[in-house]
């Protein structure tokens, strides 16, 4: 697994001018390791996940170009021999409270998970 900053360019890089702003020689470098998961942040506006080639890229920016929440919480899972991820809803939260919610209860979180 390889964590970053930002994210490698032209995967789930692309702000909300349109332009591209990933790192070119990041995106060189992740073809050469070939990470089973690339998970990053910094351009707010891409979140998602994409698999290319042997990655699964995940930009995992919670908060929009305004560093408003509305986002789901992307948690990757590990196993005893592998790791799987696992996201909330998925989608983008189009009408959200200000107050961040934090549930104690592991059970009632992994009810809300699919698989993507």
């Amino acid at each position: 697994m390889l964590i970053t900053h930002g994210p490698p360019f032209g995967i789930l890089d692309e702000t909300v001018y349109s332009k591209r702003e990933g790192c070119e020689e990041l995106l060189l470098r992740v073809y050469q390791v070939q990470p089973k998961y690339h998970v990053f942040g910094h351009i707010h506006e891409d979140y998602g996940m994409l698999a290319k080639r042997e990655t699964t890229f995940v930009n995992a920016s919670v908060l929009d170009d305004r560093y408003e929440l509305i986002n789901d919480a992307v948690i990757l899972n590990s196993a005893k021999d592998s790791i799987s991820i696992k996201q909330l809803t998925g989608t983008r939260k189009e009408n959200i409270s200000k107050t961040n919610k934090f549930v104690s209860n592991r059970e009632d979180v992994s009810r809300n998970f699919i698989n993507p």
